[in-house]
């Protein structure tokens, strides 16, 4: 459960149309998904992200950002965590 609200196109495809919550609740700290989403949106070799809530035995939740690169860039987890980090 991602927490995203969807509808079924016509065609078969789905559209996000948003979000039941926001926030990600990691060990009691509330993080803004959409915020990290821009943050990461900043990078030029991203074209698009998606952070989703995933399931952690001792935090609760976790941030798992599903990124896509712009064609022709290469991005690894070390370079955007550096990235961000700036």
């Amino acid at each position: 459960c991602s927490g995203d609200l969807m509808r079924r196109h016509p065609s078969g495809n789905y559209v996000v149309e948003g979000r039941k919550k926001d926030l990600i609740n990691r060990g009691g700290e509330k993080i803004s998904a959409e915020e990290i989403e821009n943050l990461i949106l900043s990078h030029p070799a991203v074209q698009n992200v998606a952070c989703v809530p995933v399931p952690d035995p001792s935090l609760g939740e976790r941030m798992c950002a599903c990124v896509v690169l712009r064609k022709g860039h290469s991005l690894d987890l070390q370079a955007l965590v550096s990235f961000l980090k700036a």
